[in-house]
């Protein structure tokens, strides 16, 4: 995977952004040792990011030309999906359901 190189400004105006599930299934939230990779976009279609889902961490990252830049990893402790996906402006958030393991 290349490095993609971007300021904390442009880290933080992406992760500002408002942003939109594009897919509208319903998804699972992964197991243990299970992914889940939800592809994500701006409102005006601009920007695409992935939300990088796995059962230990969560990641915001932009895509471009198949090259990701990490962007932002939280512990979630005590702080919830849904507060994680408020946090990163995901406005319209994927469809995700409980797993068994959640």
């Amino acid at each position: 995977m290349a490095d993609i190189d971007i300021t904390q400004a442009e880290a933080d105006a992406l992760i500002a952004m408002e942003k939109q599930c594009v897919d509208d299934k319903r998804l699972v939230l992964p197991g243990p040792g299970e992914q889940l990779a939800v592809s994500l976009t701006s409102l005006d279609k601009r920007e695409s990011s992935m939300l990088d889902v796995t059962r230990a961490q969560i990641k915001l990252t932009k895509a471009t030309y198949q090259n990701r830049a990490f962007l932002m990893r939280l512990d979630l402790g005590g702080l919830t999906f849904e507060a994680f996906m408020r946090h990163c402006n995901i406005s319209v958030p994927p469809d995700i359901q409980m797993g068994l393991f959640s």
